[in-house]
């Protein structure tokens, strides 16, 4: 098989898996929304039941459900960005402003 219909190959499989894919980040069937607590936030359910505990200045929502970007604010106008992905915070004081989110992957 030559070079070039090999990559082909692997061109059309890839896209072809790419295409099959239809699970989301979000494998859950809850809904999580942001919550203020005094001048915090934190990520609760629909129903009230409190995920992550109040401890952001601020909370986005993402490009996919029950992804949040979270950021604390320092001195100086400085700010720290956390990512959260249902009930969990997977990375925490960043100095990055967004996190995009595409199937399985940030």
């Amino acid at each position: 098989m030559s070079y070039k219909s090999m990559l082909i190959l692997l061109l059309f499989h890839a896209v072809a898996i790419g295409y099959s894919q239809t699970k989301a980040i979000s494998k859950t069937a809850a809904i999580f929304v942001p919550y203020k607590v005094q001048d915090l936030f934190g990520i609760a359910t629909e129903d009230g039941t409190l995920m992550v505990p109040p401890q952001f200045d601020h909370v986005t929502l993402n490009n996919a459900p029950n992804v949040f970007t979270a950021y604390t604010y320092g001195s100086n106008k400085t700010y720290r960005s956390s990512l959260i992905i249902n009930d969990k915070v997977i990375l925490k004081d960043q100095p990055f402003f967004t996190y995009y989110a595409y199937q399985d992957l940030i």
